[in-house]
């Protein structure tokens, strides 16, 4: 159980909220897990391997908001919860002090609303059940709903490099070859931009497969590559879920290695491992990483041969072949 949903049972059994009769949604990052607590409450997440049982839009008495730490993305969440709250219904909106709690009385100051709060367990619970101003919703709906960035690209406030282009994915596009051919996956897709590269370097490829744990990005990336038509497969998933067999003939990536704030070198591992799973005998890796990762003895135990192309401000550029 994570801290902010301890913030918010608490809130909830100690300052006694008036929870309303009726259906309840719980939105965002984890939202299964607060819904132990709620059995019968919906939930919805962007996240994969929290994918939630509602896709309907509906009205609730009841929303509990777990917030990302992007500003947009928290505006834009929270115009989605007054849109399917019902007159007179209760929002909590909780975050930890580290990724934006202290803010939230201010964001919901931006619809109009008074709050109440709570800090327990390092964060921060605010609700209300005073109307927003409609005009409020409007805008905010329309600031976080996907847009094109000043490259042309199609994104999304929230999701990964969203509002630029990544410095590590550009370092690798440089020393992606031009004579790739067959099936290419793109681990961690995000809006799609590092897999639009290859394509477009690359005119032989048979089929792309974009894969990503945030449905946001995926649906950016199918707007980046839909020249692509019918070569263009996305898969939602944590990579680490996935199952694949050797069915590809390269795969670029540029793994995350942050869970939070927490340097997190086995999400990189996992990516490593995943990929020589999926490539074909002979097939390569191409990927860019934080220099201080020492991803050597995973590449050593999965891969017949693996080389650092590059090392350049602050990453390294490396190609693993199967």
């Amino acid at each position: 159980m994570t801290d902010t949903i301890r913030a918010i049972l608490f809130a909830i059994e100690q300052n006694q909220i008036k929870m309303p009769d009726g259906k309840m949604l719980i939105f965002g990052a984890h939202a299964q897990d607060l819904c132990e607590h709620f059995p019968t409450a919906d939930y919805m997440s962007y996240f994969a391997g929290d994918k939630g049982n509602t896709q309907t839009p509906q009205t609730y008495s009841t929303i509990i908001m777990l917030t990302p730490q992007q500003k947009d993305s928290v505006l834009f969440m929270l115009a989605t919860c007054f849109a399917h709250l019902q007159a007179g219904g209760l929002l909590m909106v909780a975050a930890s002090n580290d990724t934006g709690g202290k803010n939230l009385p201010a964001h919901l100051a931006r619809f109009g609303c008074t709050t109440s709060d709570i800090y327990k367990h390092k964060c921060r619970v605010v609700w209300t059940t005073h109307p927003p101003e409609s005009a409020a919703v409007d805008v905010y709906m329309q600031v976080g709903d996907i847009q094109q960035r000043a490259d042309g690209l199609w994104t999304q406030a929230g999701v990964f490099c969203w509002d630029r282009p990544d410095k590590g994915s550009s370092l690798l596009k440089s020393y992606i070859p031009s004579d790739l051919t067959g099936h290419i996956a793109d681990f961690g897709a995000g809006i799609g931009d590092l897999g639009l590269d290859v394509v477009q370097k690359n005119s032989d490829i048979l089929s792309l497969t974009s894969i990503d744990h945030d449905s946001r990005a995926l649906a950016c990336a199918a707007k980046n590559l839909a020249t692509l038509g019918t070569r263009h497969t996305l898969l939602w998933s944590d990579i680490g879920d996935i199952t694949c067999t050797a069915q590809f003939d390269a795969i670029v990536m540029n793994p995350p290695f942050h869970d939070g704030k927490t340097i997190h070198f086995g999400l990189g591992e996992i990516f490593i491992t995943k990929a020589a799973t999926a490539l074909k005998k002979k097939g390569c890796l191409y990927m860019v990483s934080n220099a201080q990762l020492a991803y050597e003895r995973v590449l050593e135990t999965h891969f017949t041969a693996w080389e650092e192309l590059i090392r350049s401000n602050g990453f390294k550029i490396i190609k693993a072949t199967r």
